[in-house]
């Protein structure tokens, strides 16, 4: 500890009750000090802060967004003795036999798992035990999903 003090003594010198003055260099040259332009004032005599560029206004969202994973099925808890009414069927001119849909991908999020299909109507992310264009989700597996449709199964890659 002695040799720091004397290694600081020797280096800055004995400390004195001076004080030092720091002093700011002048800039002599030939250019000027930037302007800056005050904002023009308003009929009500309130000075606007400035003029707006770009608003995010429309982007924020009013409602907040579904979760993804969560099930379509009802919940446990839920009544069993609502029966819905069954929806009248009616045959589409032309083809009346649905296409197969195609699988875009699969999304898990823990053991919960989605699988985006789409078709040429609509494109929409399902779960297990969710309907789609009349096909039955059965599962959802690694790069595999199960659909089911008057009983027949039909494996789709992903």
């Amino acid at each position: 500890m002695v040799f720091l003090t004397i290694i600081w003594f020797a280096w800055e010198g004995a400390p004195s009750g001076r004080q030092e003055i720091i002093r700011e260099t002048e800039n002599h040259g030939g250019s000027s000090s930037p302007v800056f332009s005050v904002p023009e004032q308003d009929e009500k005599g309130e000075k606007m802060a400035g003029t707006l560029v770009c608003s995010t206004a429309n982007t924020r969202r009013k409602r907040p967004l579904p979760d993804l994973f969560a099930s379509s099925l009802p919940k446990q808890g839920a009544e069993k003795n609502i029966v819905p009414e069954p929806l009248p069927v009616i045959p589409a001119a032309g083809n009346t036999v649905s296409a197969l849909p195609s699988a875009g991908g699969v999304m898990s999020s823990g053991t919960n798992r989605l699988v985006l299909l789409k078709n040429e109507k609509q494109a929409r992310a399902c779960g297990l035990g969710d309907e789609f264009d009349g096909w039955h989700i059965v599962y959802i597996g690694d790069g595999v999903v199960g659909l089911e449709k008057n009983g027949q199964v039909t494996e789709l890659k992903v």
